[in-house]
């Protein structure tokens, strides 16, 4: 009974397991570039908390034009707190998709063992 199972799941667990590789890649690939971008508005927080240059002004500015209505100190305020916002939002989505990575990869593990398994369980001959 197990032998036949294997012997159609196998192949399907094979290929499951190559889809779930690859969509762990690609999961693992959007996590980096969602990284990265938490790490420039990071730096961009951090700079306004401190002395921003123009260029870090208008560039938040440009994030969040909302903050312009705001005299410049509390526009500054306003553009730390949205910086912060920005932040969190960003990082949690970075640790969802490495969840969901995390899941493809234990997905793919089943699939690489449920591949192995129907090579070395094999049904028997018909006639013994």
């Amino acid at each position: 009974m197990v032998e036949k199972i294997l012997e159609v799941a196998g192949p399907i667990g094979g290929f499951a397991a190559l889809a779930f590789l690859v969509m762990a890649g690609l999961g693992h690939l959007l996590a980096r570039q969602v990284a990265m971008s938490r790490e420039t508005v990071r730096t961009l927080r951090v700079a306004l908390e401190h002395d921003p240059s123009p260029g870090q002004l208008g560039h938040a500015l440009s994030l969040w034009p909302e903050a312009a209505k705001y005299p410049p100190t509390p526009q500054r305020q306003e553009l730390v707190k949205q910086a912060t916002l920005e932040e969190r939002r960003r990082a949690d989505r970075t640790e969802l998709i490495k969840g969901w990575v995390r899941v493809f990869l234990g997905l793919a593990f089943l699939g690489v063992a449920l591949y192995v398994a129907s090579l070395f369980i094999k049904a028997p001959p018909a006639g013994s």
